[in-house]
């Protein structure tokens, strides 16, 4: 993605060191909030696509780290009754140039990117 415009960082073994959080394996460790929690987008996309997986990275983005996550098919998460309004899916889009431009108007428009956390108000 990055070669088609949208900057993303790479933690972990599969990219740069983590700092704090180099060589932790669990999701829940308060280093990976800390890392994570700057960034207004999370790729919480399966390593695995099996019918009715949604990786606990999603689940996370949700919860704590207050990203709007980024997942692969809106219909899967749509099944598990997540407000549309709380992620983006890159199945939405025709093109991968189309969901870049979209996610950095997100990015660039404040009232915007809010948007995608007023189900907070009404979602625990």
């Amino acid at each position: 993605m990055l070669e088609k415009g949208l900057q993303a960082d790479v933690w972990g073994s599969c990219g740069r060191p983590a700092g704090a959080c180099d060589g932790v394996l669990k999701q829940t460790e308060p280093c990976v909030l800390e890392l994570i929690r700057p960034y207004k987008f999370y790729l919480a996309i399966e390593n695995s696509n099996c019918k009715d997986y949604v990786t606990e990275k999603f689940w996370k983005s949700l919860d704590d780290r207050m990203t709007v996550p980024i997942v692969m098919r809106r219909q899967t998460v749509r099944d598990l009754g997540v407000p549309d309004s709380a992620y983006i899916a890159v199945d939405d889009f025709e093109t991968l140039p189309e969901f870049i431009q979209y996610v950095t108007k997100v990015s660039n428009d404040k009232d915007l990117y809010l948007k995608y956390h007023e189900w907070r108000r009404d979602y625990k």
